[in-house]
């Protein structure tokens, strides 16, 4: 247990020993444990939007406010796809306010309206015009793309979240992934070096053993290790992303309490029996 790195989880077993163990890492290998901690969190949510979610909120990819009425629902239900392919005529299915939903339909009828969703043989798109900018989304027709499933306007809506999903999923599970990956990093690190930081203000005391940045960081890297697993476990029995966070930024302040309460920050008091 004296290798890295075991040493680092040996040290994890009581506040004596997360104390104790704050001088056994070099600055390599606390990033290479940092990161470690960090992976371990964002495991949950990887699964998480691998398993569980099979829609994306239709405000995340097309925001309009009247999407398409029962007559349209009709039509669509009309069109149909074999072997992935769409046979239609170029034809405007429904038009609103908001969005033109059509087959095959031209640049200049795409842009008739604000947004547009347009069914073509072997793929269709999503594309919405929004503060100067043009968003388009292009994608083939998945397994499971079936227009009879839709029998109202409610249920094409929910109908372009599971498709929307089904079509993107890879790219939106590594989208999720990296932007709450990066919080969790940005997060963590506020807590580790910010608390680190304070623990190294003791240095000069007669009443701290502690010597140096580097063994401050350390002992925080020890606090947050419980923390972090035990956020990352919560988290693969029920994800809930600031749940997480908030088991372990409490976890890690009470841990630190309880090595004060126990060693006073003294290697004296922390190696007694």
């Amino acid at each position: 247990m004296d290798k890295f790195p075991l040493n680092y989880f040996s040290s994890l077993r009581s506040p004596k020993q997360l104390f104790l163990g704050r001088k056994q890492l070099t600055w390599p290998k606390f990033i290479v444990i940092f990161l470690f901690l960090i992976s371990f969190m964002v495991m949950p949510i990887t699964l998480f939007y691998t398993n569980q979610v099979s829609a994306i909120p239709m405000e995340q990819f097309l925001s309009v406010n009247t999407l398409i009425d029962q007559e349209g629902v009709a039509r669509l239900r009309e069109l149909q796809l074999t072997n992935g392919r769409l046979t239609a005529d170029s034809e405007i299915i429904s038009v609103t306010n908001d969005v033109i939903i059509g087959t095959a339909l031209t640049t200049e009828e795409m842009a008739e309206r604000g947004a547009a969703i347009n069914f073509e043989e072997t793929s269709w798109t999503i594309r919405q015009e929004e503060d100067g900018q043009t968003r388009e989304y292009n994608m083939s027709y998945p397994s499971s793309f079936d227009f009879m499933r839709i029998t109202s306007p409610k249920e094409f809506e929910q109908f372009l979240e599971n498709e929307f999903y089904a079509s993107n999923r890879p790219m939106i599970i590594l989208s999720y992934s990296l932007t709450l990956g990066i919080l969790l990093f940005i997060m963590t690190g506020l807590i580790l070096f910010g608390a680190a930081f304070f623990l190294w203000l003791t240095r000069k005391s007669k009443f701290s053993s502690i010597k140096n940045f580097r063994e401050s960081a350390n002992l925080m890297l020890n606090v947050l290790g419980v923390s972090s697993i035990i956020a990352g476990v919560v988290g693969f029995i029920h994800f809930d992303f600031v749940l997480m966070m908030g088991i372990q930024s409490t976890i890690a302040v009470l841990l630190l309490l309880w090595i004060f309460a126990k060693t006073g920050f003294k290697d004296s008091k922390a190696i007694q029996v």
